[in-house]
């Protein structure tokens, strides 16, 4: 018996960590030779740039660190939103005037995670890129504040890299900068993320979803995965049935968010009111 109560309390534990690392927002892929695959999360939480001592990173030629493409300027982490061409945008615009375009510059990269890193548990830092080279030029995006979006330009390609987390941010609306942007949403389906559901372009649906989306709060999941129940909490709004919105802004431009109906629960970190859950439900039956 009481080895069976140590099997059950390590396996107790051992899915409290999996949790812990499902929950965060950068997540990273350790691929091995045998083609396994863990998750391992990572966040960015300091503003200065000390290179990380190399001596102590974990070298292995069996482990191969596959980072999602993010940038970390002044404590906020930006992740790849997508590639851009202006010109071809325009045909998605409903105002020929929102061209996308660059505004001034921002900083630059001063250090290239991928290729310098070997530690699973390093935190980005100030100036860090996990694909970027050291050097590359970041810019604000023209009409957005560069808390919400930044940009590098490739090839006559504007890519745009999106906040994704924000510790000072206490609604979406400190987050996203899109009052007055929105031009229309829709549902996907959470099988591909990109199979078209249901479409959401009523003006008076449009203004009201959208004050909602920036009213919502942003949880604090650091502190809500500390305890059993912030764990079992936040894993049960994230169970049932789930879709993924797409925003669609004036400019053309697009982000997407998974959102769990039930529950209201939205990303990793928010929880939409019962509006939205109303308005989906009647849009898609």
């Amino acid at each position: 018996m009481k080895e069976l109560k140590v099997k059950k309390d390590w396996l107790k534990t051992v899915n409290l960590i999996l949790i812990i690392f499902l929950a965060l927002f950068m997540v990273s892929c350790v691929k091995a030779n045998d083609g396994k695959e863990v998750i391992v999360n990572k966040e960015s939480s300091e503003t200065d740039n000390d290179e990380p001592e190399t001596e102590e990173a974990i070298i292995s030629e069996d482990v191969n660190i596959s980072w999602i493409d993010t940038i970390t300027f002044n404590g906020i982490t930006y992740e790849f939103n997508g590639r851009y061409n202006p010109d071809e945008l325009l045909d998605h615009s409903k105002d020929t005037q929102l061209k996308l375009s660059l505004g001034q510059e921002f900083s630059e990269v001063l250090f290239n995670v991928s290729e310098n890193v070997f530690e699973l548990d390093y935190r980005q830092k100030h100036g860090d890129a996990t694909y970027l080279s050291k050097g590359t030029k970041v810019f604000e995006v023209e009409g957005y504040l560069p808390t919400y979006r930044l940009a590098i330009s490739q090839d006559d390609m504007i890519t745009i890299y999106e906040v994704s987390r924000n510790i000072n941010g206490k609604t979406l609306g400190d987050l996203y900068d899109i009052k007055g942007r929105l031009s229309y949403i829709t549902i996907n389906s959470e099988v591909d993320g990109t199979t078209v559901l249901g479409k959401i372009e009523s003006p008076d649906q449009i203004n009201l979803l959208e004050k909602e989306l920036l009213a919502a709060p942003i949880m604090d999941v650091d502190m809500l995965l500390e305890t059993e129940e912030g764990m079992s909490e936040w894993r049960t709004d994230r169970e049932g049935e789930r879709y993924f919105l797409t925003f669609y802004l004036l400019d053309g431009t697009s982000f997407s968010k998974s959102y769990w109906i039930e529950s209201g629960a939205f990303g990793s970190d928010a929880k939409l009111s019962a509006v939205y859950g109303e308005v989906v439900s009647k849009e898609l039956h």
